[in-house]
């Protein structure tokens, strides 16, 4: 019997010893034989632009936009970013961005979240329009900050962000339909103006996939204003004629320099790999819904893995967000062509002849295509590349009024 242990015992330390040796060999293998960095990368993240100073930054001014009343906004958000760019703890940067001082909106997103376009979209608890003056005045020099951000030439940001921008572009939106509401058709268009430039630069410039799909909300809320206005008053069109193809000019997927979220993300690794381990992140908390099962790439480099999941994994919306940068495009094409047909004097039999001949430029970004024309509903329109039920559209303005047709409403953006 002692001998039988003796043996069992000698087969359990040797057994235990080779997998000692095979996991060391495992884990040494998985270290000394990584990847090597390509060279190229020192080029790749050293940006090509000159620095811009941070009173040039609209980033900088988007962080500083919550600064005491009456203080420097713009001095503000630059001590913001050296606390970002210093790594200080993120606590203690909550702490000093959302201090009781803030200046902060007088209302939620709820609340006006249906400004945006408030003759066809209700929400519960949005309040009414006609609380739009009273808010208006009460967050005014928030919305000052606002229009003195859109000033600014260039956005470079690779770390930070503020969502409170997406609430005063509503706002903003909001304060056009009151002019708009009261014949102030040439007010409303010059704050339109003024805000969809501010938002082209700022999906231009440098920034985190975050600050992308931001930027491009801010688009998809400025847009309907346009079409209501054109709706209203097609003369606008004629009017501004070549500031708003300059404006809406459809430049593709390079305009919104996918470089550089990708440059940032980078920078955010590399970041992270050479310094101490950072406090938890709230984006974290949204791994779960991206993260695939456990497979055989996660035995292979567990390692590797944990880092992927941790730093890379819960941005895999990107897909999602080059999709809505196509679908930006296209109605920048749709809002481009409406101009043109507008200035052009076409008729409602015509459209469709004019889509034929239009630019490529102003054809449907996923398949190439004429755009569409919905007689019945007045309006030009492409179709989702992956939900084919589903549309973009521009209402076209009624040119000729002896063609009975009315002007278009707001309809459902579904064709099935």
């Amino acid at each position: 019997m002692n001998r039988f242990l003796r043996v069992l015992g000698r087969i359990i330390v040797w057994t235990l010893a080779g997998f000692v040796v095979i996991v060391v060999i495992w884990f040494a293998a998985n270290r000394l034989f990584d990847e090597k960095p390509d060279p190229l990368r020192v080029a790749f993240v050293s940006p090509p632009e000159e620095p811009l100073s941070d009173d040039q930054n609209i980033a900088v001014g988007i962080l500083g936009l919550g600064a005491p009343r009456g203080t420097d906004f713009l001095k503000f958000g630059a001590h913001m970013k050296d606390l970002y760019d210093r790594r200080v703890p993120n606590a203690e940067i909550q702490r000093e961005l959302h201090g009781p001082d803030e200046l902060r909106l007088s209302v939620t997103h709820e609340e006006i979240d249906c400004w945006v376009d408030p003759e066809n979209y209700r929400s519960k608890g949005c309040l009414p329009f006609e609380r739009a003056p009273e808010v208006l005045k009460e967050n005014r020099e928030l919305l000052g900050r606002y229009k003195a951000v859109q000033r600014l030439p260039a956005n470079v940001n690779t770390r930070f962000w503020q969502s409170i921008l997406i609430d005063l572009t509503r706002l903003s939106v909001a304060e056009m339909r009151v002019d708009m509401h009261a014949g102030n058709y040439e007010m409303a268009y010059a704050k339109w103006r003024d805000q969809f430039r501010f938002a082209r630069a700022y999906l231009r410039g440098r920034d985190t996939w975050i600050g992308k799909m931001i930027g491009l909300v801010i688009v998809g809320l400025s847009l309907p204003m346009l079409e209501d206005l054109l709706v209203k008053k097609p003369q606008l069109a004629r009017a501004h004629a070549n500031e708003l193809l300059e404006v809406l000019r459809p430049d593709g997927i390079e305009s919104f320099n996918l470089v550089s979220p990708m440059r940032a993300e980078y920078l955010n690794l590399d970041a992270f790999l050479r310094g101490p381990l950072p406090e938890s992140n709230p984006y974290l908390e949204t791994i779960g819904e991206y993260v695939e099962s456990f497979a055989w790439r996660d035995f292979i480099d567990p390692f590797g893995r944990v880092l992927f999941v941790r730093n890379v994994n819960w941005q895999l919306k990107v897909n999602t967000t080059l999709q809505q940068m196509y679908i930006v495009d296209g109605r920048l094409r749709l809002a481009s062509v409406v101009v043109r047909m507008v200035n052009s004097g076409i008729r409602d039999k015509d459209i469709s002849a004019f889509l034929e001949k239009a630019d490529s430029q102003l054809k449907d970004p996923f398949t190439g295509r004429p755009m569409t024309w919905d007689s019945e509903n007045g309006r030009i329109y492409f179709v989702n590349a992956d939900y084919k039920c589903q549309i973009n559209y521009f209402r076209v303005p009624v040119l000729d009024p002896r063609s009975g047709r009315l002007p278009p409403k707001v309809t459902d953006a579904t064709i099935c």
